[in-house]
């Protein structure tokens, strides 16, 4: 083969040989292309995942900062209260005749809340004067005056006051005892309240403890005489609510 003829068989076999070799390079790109854009997609879905963590997160953050939520009067409602105080049971025919002295004080009430902070409840509410005085006399007296029925409490957040009132029927006994004898006196049962004004502090999720005056009243006709008691007391008391 002429010298000529060898030179333009090189040229020829080498434009091949490029033509191939590009032909051949152009398919591989392709992957490269995929995988930078699964790389691509795999970095978004990274970066949705990392978001949706983050909004948990926030969610669960909003929610611990909305902590003061768990301490709120819903649901199941109960309130235990004891104290001391003074009492008087008036008789309605001449104030010169009556019952008084330092009284136990006491309050029980369970029910459930309609709605935020406002419960309905049964009460039962009372004085116990165990070591009182029967005027004009003097005579050491005992007196017992109790009453139940309906009432209601609303706090006032977020101080934690609340205010409660009750009313129902009561009743009333009492004795007084001298020197050598002792007198009776029962009641019928007749129309009684109560009225308390208490601040709590939470010691738990649910249960508060704190102090309450009480202001009780009742109306109360005798047994076997045609007048009525005019029976009063206020008291001091600890309370503790559930709730």
């Amino acid at each position: 083969m002429r010298p000529s003829a060898r030179l333009r068989f090189l040229v020829m076999v080498l434009v091949i040989g490029l033509g191939a070799g590009g032909a051949l390079a152009k398919p591989k790109a392709k992957p490269k292309r995929t995988d930078s854009s699964s790389d691509s997609t795999e970095s978004t879905g990274s970066g949705g995942s990392s978001g949706s963590t983050g909004s948990t997160g926030s969610g669960k953050r909003a929610a611990a900062s909305r902590a003061g939520d768990v301490h709120v009067h819903e649901g199941f409602f109960l309130r235990m209260t004891f104290g001391l105080g003074y009492s008087r049971a008036i008789c309605s025919e001449t104030s010169d005749v009556y019952f008084h002295g330092l009284a136990l004080f006491t309050d029980f009430a369970i029910g459930g809340s309609v709605t935020r902070n406002l419960a309905l409840h049964v009460s039962i509410f009372g004085h116990s004067v165990l070591y009182g005085k029967a005027q004009p006399d003097g005579q050491e007296a005992i007196l017992l005056g109790y009453g139940f029925g309906g009432g209601l409490t609303y706090h006032i957040q977020p101080v934690n006051l609340y205010l409660s009132a009750a009313f129902g029927v009561g009743f009333h006994a009492s004795a007084a005892i001298g020197t050598n004898d002792a007198s009776f006196t029962l009641s019928k049962a007749g129309f009684a309240m109560e009225f308390l004004l208490g601040k709590e502090w939470w010691v738990s999720e649910n249960w508060g403890l704190g102090i309450a005056t009480q202001l009780i009243y009742m109306y109360l006709p005798d047994k076997n005489a045609d007048f009525h008691w005019n029976d009063v007391g206020i008291g001091l008391l600890m309370t503790a609510t559930y709730n």
